[in-house]
């Protein structure tokens, strides 16, 4: 818009220059006689506009063939006749030849005028002399390199050799040729005011007064538009910034209602949003806080039974209030106790390493099918003893990909060690693997009496166990937690199954790489 507004001004202070140019001083357009030659081959010589060619003063006269006047646009101010002679002296307008007149200033040829014939060449733009005249003092040819078949010339002829108008002082004169459409050849014979030094001084002032009006007009045009895009821009500046303000304070519900210009309105949009995603990410740090708190209660409730059962036995021991046939029995408890304590922070260990920023799985290029088959050789035997059932469909196949072969199988033991110690025995253990173009479908599971609807949710989250007591029988409840990071660290998927609460089925989702 402000560049629109400038382009205006700028263009009404030009046209109100040729406005005054033509209407008050004149100033002559001879140039556009070309485009009105139509009106000139037709004889209508009234319709030219004689204003805009010539000048405010100016005006023409037409001759024929035989040099006879045939029309006069100002009778008042044209001659009565040209002779043939004056005519040929008269410069064509649109012609590169032009004549240029010096008196000599030899005090020997004092006197004598030298007339210099030159040519404006258009293809190496510059001018050419291609002859002289010289003349005495009365206008007798001396010497002509460019014959023009005259031994002499009279005043009125050497003053039309000058552009110089003989009867009106001040005036230009010029002769344009043309054919009419019978063929005849005719001569239009122009008059041109020339600009005075007082109208010459005059444009040259509105020129410059153009130039400060222009510059002024600038300014306020800037002014206008500072004032008008400050109010524009303010108003949602302000909006925003109070909303900034009122996060700042802790208000995270502030939102921003605005309708204005688009780029505004997708500020706002984006503050809105960004005020959504700190909400969201206010509550996820509220989250992580409160599970901090619950993983250190937790930590220290599965430490601590051990630990007390372990200080108490070993105190009564100690004190000697345990009877000899007892002491056995104490010290393999306290054994028990002690490795299970062990195993606990092993776990906790494990969980801890893989929380850390520089945990990294080593990937290999394997067969997942022979993988599954040794760990599950291994497994039988512990599954069979502890009264479970074990029932596996892998495929005959090799299904190769990358993985890691040490993780994976700390997987299948969380797994399988869950299904062991939340089921009554009988119960049947079962490993399915399938595939696809893009991915492996590992589905671990059992037929027992599956997970709770409560805990179902966040199986997978770190300390949670179907009972709330969290009795050394459920364990720590770290198991899913870290298989679930093993999974994520090789860009796979994990997620429970299960229908009505019957049975409990674990699908382990591996991208083919």
């Amino acid at each position: 818009m402000f560049t629109l507004a400038v382009v205006l001004v700028a263009a009404a202070i030009i046209y109100s220059f040729f406005y005054l140019e033509n209407e008050f001083w004149g100033y002559p357009n001879t140039e556009k006689l070309v485009s009105q030659t139509k009106l000139l081959k037709a004889g209508k010589y009234d319709s030219l506009n004689h204003k805009e060619l010539f000048g405010k003063e100016g005006f023409f006269e037409i001759l024929d063939q035989d040099n006879k006047m045939i029309y006069k646009s100002d009778p008042k101010k044209s001659v009565s006749e040209y002779t043939l002679s004056e005519v040929a002296c008269i410069p064509e307008y649109f012609s590169s030849r032009f004549l240029y007149v010096t008196e000599y200033t030899k005090k020997e040829e004092a006197g004598r005028i030298l007339i210099e014939v030159s040519s404006y060449d258009e293809e190496a733009q510059q001018v050419e002399q291609i002859g002289y005249l010289i003349l005495d003092d009365k206008k007798n040819v001396l010497e002509d390199t460019v014959p023009m078949g005259k031994e002499k010339f009279t005043d009125t002829e050497y003053q039309y050799l000058q552009n110089q108008d003989v009867l009106h002082e001040g005036y230009s004169i010029y002769k344009y040729s043309f054919t009419d459409s019978s063929g005849e050849v005719f001569t239009l014979v122009m008059h041109q005011k020339d600009l005075s030094i007082e109208t010459y001084s005059m444009v040259s002032s509105f020129y410059r007064f153009q130039i400060v009006l222009f510059v002024i007009c600038y300014l306020m045009l800037i002014t206008f538009f500072v004032y008008w895009m400050n109010r524009k821009v303010k108003k949602p500046l302000e909006i925003l910034n109070h909303a900034i303000i009122e996060v700042t304070d802790g208000k995270r519900d502030s939102q921003i209602t605005y309708t204005g210009p688009s780029e505004f309105e997708k500020i706002c949009e984006s503050f809105n949003q960004m005020s959504d995603k700190l909400k969201e990410s206010e509550k996820r740090q509220q989250s992580l806080v409160e599970e901090k708190q619950k993983l250190l209660a937790d930590i220290s409730h599965d430490l601590k039974t051990p630990i007390t059962v372990i200080q108490g036995y070993a105190k009564a021991i100690n004190d000697g209030i345990i009877a000899e046939s007892e002491k056995e029995k104490y010290l393999n408890t306290i054994y028990y106790k002690a490795n299970g304590l062990a195993e606990l922070i092993q776990v906790f260990y494990e969980y801890s390493r893989l929380e850390h920023p520089d945990f990294s799985i080593v990937k290999e290029k394997r067969d997942l099918c022979e993988t599954i088959r040794e760990y599950l050789a291994c497994k039988y035997e512990e599954i069979t003893m502890h009264g479970f059932f074990l029932e596996a469909d892998i495929p005959s196949e090799p299904m190769v990909l990358m993985f890691d072969a040490i993780q994976l199988k700390r997987v299948f033991e969380n797994i399988i060690g869950n299904s062991m110690k939340h089921n009554e025995k009988g119960v049947t253990i079962f490993f399915f693997l399938k595939q696809t173009e893009k991915v492996v479908e590992l589905t671990i599971g059992d037929n027992g009496k599956g997970i709770p609807e409560g805990i179902a949710e966040t199986l997978f989250e770190a300390f949670v166990v179907g009972d709330e007591s969290r009795n050394n029988k459920q364990g720590s409840g770290l198991g899913l937690a870290i298989a679930r990071k093993i999974i994520e660290a090789h860009n796979g998927t994990i997620q429970l199954m299960q229908k009505d609460n019957i049975g409990m089925s674990i699908v382990i989702t591996l991208r083919r790489e």
